[in-house]
């Protein structure tokens, strides 16, 4: 009789046991949840704020306004344009910031941009163009000027080195301050240009099948264009030499 009450007492005692066992367990599983909890809502938060940061960081970097801009600036904002077709964006020795667009011909189209430090903007593309076409090229982008869609971007002929160059270009004014976004926009509108430019120019180029050396039979025009060839000649020595970095690589002739 007195083994089954042992037996009784250690059976109870064993089930207490356990069941202090299994209440601390439960207890320390729900402080454990607890912490956890505790720390992903404090993780959450944290993920929270410097996301909110983030958002107010852009918000202000968006809202800046320079009268004035670095070239590093320039580059960033270059950067941050959502477009395969930009590439090989870089700073030369200048100052000036050079990269490749590639058109719609898969040719990469070299565009300077100038003015870091100073209260304009210049955007420069080259596009050679056959040496016969001087007045060609003339009347074909005086035809471009004179589009309304072409949103202050403008073109006009020079002459380098006895090559006959069209220079698409736009301008952005700084002073008085212009913001980030404005700069991006303006660049964004600059690149989307430049395919329609170049089909534009070309087809009123062919269409007009006007050769220099045919306009030069006649003493008149011939004359005029030795002129015109002598003060473009000019021009082109102003935008190449000074406006340009003369190490800049201009694109091979479309013969």
């Amino acid at each position: 009789m007195e083994g089954m009450i042992i037996i009784a007492i250690l059976i109870v005692a064993v089930l207490f046991v356990l069941l202090a066992f299994l209440t601390i367990s439960i207890y320390l599983y729900v402080i454990y949840q607890k912490e956890k909890q505790t720390r992903l809502q404090g993780e959450q938060k944290l993920q929270r704020q410097a996301n909110e940061l983030k958002v107010v960081s852009a918000q202000l970097e968006s809202a800046k306004t320079y009268s004035s801009i670095t070239s590093i600036e320039i580059e960033k904002i270059l950067k941050s344009i959502t477009n395969p077709n930009i590439s090989d964006i870089s700073i030369d020795s200048d100052g000036d910031i050079n990269f490749k667009f590639k058109d719609k011909d898969r040719d990469l189209m070299p565009i300077l941009v100038k003015g870091a430090g100073s209260e304009q903007l210049i955007a420069i593309m080259f596009l050679p163009v056959p040496d016969d076409y001087l007045f060609s090229s003339i009347i074909a982008t005086n035809s471009w000027n004179q589009r309304t869609e072409t949103q202050s971007v403008f073109a006009y002929t020079i002459n380098y080195n006895d090559k006959n160059i069209v220079i698409l270009e736009s301008d952005l004014v700084l002073r008085g301050g212009v913001g980030r976004e404005n700069i991006k926009s303006w660049l964004e509108t600059y690149i989307s240009k430049i395919n329609s430019f170049e089909t534009n120019i070309i087809s009123d180029m062919q269409s007009l099948d006007l050769k220099d050396s045919q306009l030069k039979k006649n003493s008149f025009w011939g004359n005029l264009g030795e002129f015109v060839g002598v003060v473009l000649g000019e021009v082109g020595k102003t935008v190449l030499g000074e406006i340009i970095n003369p190490t800049v690589s201009l694109p091979n002739d479309s013969n």
